[in-house]
Formats: C-alpha cells, structure tokens, sequence
C-alpha cells in the first residue's frame, strides 16, 4: 500500500476492532488473544468429542489428541479412530432418522436455495438464468 501512495487509517470503538485487518500485521498482545481463542475452542471441541464417543481413560484422551490436531479425515479414517459409527449416505442417514423418531412415515424435502452470483447481482437474475444455471444448495428439513 505504501508503494503505491495509500494510506490506511483505522478509526474504532476498541482495541481489538481492526485486529484481523488485512493492512496491518498483529501484534504480540493480538496473537496472543486470537491464540488463546483458538486453544478454548479446541479444548471444548476435545470435551465435546471425549463425551460424546464416551472416551473416559487417559490412554482414550492421549489418542484423541493425537488425533484431534485439524486435519481433514476421510470417511473411512474417521471411522478406524472412532470418530464416527458407521458410513452411510443421504438414504442410510434419512432411515436411521425414521428409526430414532420411531415413526416410518417422516418425510424428508428438500428446499432448494441457491446464492446469486457476482453477475446475477450486476445485471439482474433473468439476464443471468439464460446464460449461466444458478447455484443451487439443498436444505433438508423433516415433515411429519
């Protein structure tokens, strides 16, 4: 920014107001609060993963940290480190809703959204629909 004669200038309301600015770097006190926030999610994510997998043991807790360090895992990874209990897709999870309702005749619809592009914002919805498909994201939700 300096290199082409801009100059930011932040005005706010409170210290940490600006402190995930792109045009500044953090400073130690910063880094150290955004650091402290990410160990106290991560913690309750630990809790949370511990309680709900009912891993009570040191020996459980050690390998849920060994584990639970922010990678992605497949499905099948997750399952041998019994993250999960079973694989399953869209039809498995809508029958193992039906089996915890105890009730067979629960339907499932699927309320179809979609997010306007940049152009669509631009130019209107109707131009854009003609010459590109919208993006569609699925919300499902469960009638009874």
């Amino acid at each position: 920014m300096d290199k082409i004669g801009i100059e930011i200038i932040n005005i706010k309301s409170g210290k940490y107001k600006d402190s995930m600015s792109p045009f500044k770097p953090l400073d130690k006190e910063q880094k150290e609060y955004f650091q402290k926030l990410v160990m106290e999610y991560y913690y309750q994510f630990v809790r949370d993963v511990a309680q709900n997998r009912n891993l009570k043991t040191k020996e459980q807790i050690r390998r849920l940290y060994e584990v639970a360090d922010g990678k992605v895992f497949s499905s099948y990874t997750a399952l041998s480190y019994g993250l999960i209990d079973e694989i399953g897709v869209l039809e498995n999870a809508k029958e193992k809703t039906k089996e915890i309702l105890k009730n067979n005749k629960v339907k499932f619809v699927e309320i179809k959204l979609y997010k306007k592009t940049p152009l669509e914002k631009l130019v209107g919805s109707n131009l854009v629909n003609k010459i590109q498909p919208r993006l569609k994201y699925g919300v499902w939700t469960i009638m009874e």
